[in-house]
């Protein structure tokens, strides 16, 4: 009889992560192969739809109706994981910047170490209380659900059990095969970065941009105005420029709101597609 306990279990930490959540799950059920993936959701109190895109999506949801903090979530996710009980368990914090690669990354690479594969872990982005993804055995499972201490001092503790520096684990441990992607990129990061905030945020870059570019059209109109009281003339060159930086700032924003809109509706077409080729006619 097929054992169906999944291989790897994937928990992802979400708060507001309608625009991406869909994209995450499918990235992590299709590129984490050929071992079997199970992915959970756990909702830390999202305004938005992550949890009904979570499941559509496939994946299992765990839904908090107000916001804890990062700690109180992990420890459920760590006891989530003690209980299933999988061979390999991936916790991927999505607020701390962190994406899908990364866990399909430290998935493949527990695969290729089999029994010698006890802990890896990708910093976060940012917030010092986010996790960032971290891999586990189930002995390493086993031991963070018996502690108590605060997310940053259970790792600490990890590191000092594994025998690592822990100042390295905590503030730049990355896996070897992060490091080697990592230096070939290293001159174009901030282009890697600024196109995943491009893709993954439009609203974010777009209004972001918009907003900086009114204040400069701001700027400039006082400037134009305060010229026009001393002179009693207009200045015809920062007047256009100052109409031509509105109008600018204007498309930006509003090209953030529709391209934000354009891609949650693309997240949850893709959902419902893979809802309903997985949910049998009669639970529909």
């Amino acid at each position: 009889m097929e054992d169906k306990k999944k291989e790897i279990n994937v928990l992802v930490l979400a708060w507001n992560n309608e625009v991406t959540i869909a994209s995450t799950i499918f990235k992590v059920q299709n590129d984490i192969g050929p071992a079997r993936v199970s992915v959970t959701v756990f909702d830390n109190g999202s305004t938005d739809d992550t949890s009904i895109i979570s499941n559509m999506a496939g994946a299992q949801v765990v839904r908090y109706n107000t916001r804890h903090g990062r700690s109180v979530i992990f420890k459920r996710a760590v006891l989530e994981a003690q209980r299933t009980g999988s061979r390999i368990t991936i916790i991927l914090d999505l607020l701390g910047e962190n994406t899908a690669e990364d866990a399909v990354m430290l998935a493949e690479e527990a695969l290729a170490k089999g029994e010698e594969f006890q802990v890896e872990y990708v910093r976060p982005g940012k917030g010092n209380e986010t996790v960032g993804c971290i891999a586990l055995d189930r002995e390493s499972v086993d031991m963070l659900a018996r502690r108590e201490e605060d997310v940053r001092d259970i790792f600490l503790e990890m590191a000092k059990s594994r025998g690592i520096v822990s100042e390295r684990f905590i503030g730049s441990m990355e896996t070897v095969a992060r490091m080697r992607k990592e230096e070939k990129r290293i001159r174009n990061r901030p282009l890697i970065r600024l196109w995943k905030m491009v893709n993954n945020n439009p609203l974010k870059f777009y209004g972001g941009s918009g907003m900086i570019i009114f204040l400069v059209a701001m700027a400039n109109g006082f400037y134009t105005i305060n010229y026009f009281y001393i002179h009693q003339n207009l200045y015809y060159p920062t007047a256009f420029i100052t109409v031509l930086l509105v109008m600018i700032s204007g498309f930006l924003m509003v090209a953030g709101v529709m391209l934000n809109a354009m891609k949650i509706m693309v997240e949850r077409v893709r959902a419902l597609k893979t809802w309903e080729r997985s949910t049998p006619p009669e639970k529909k």
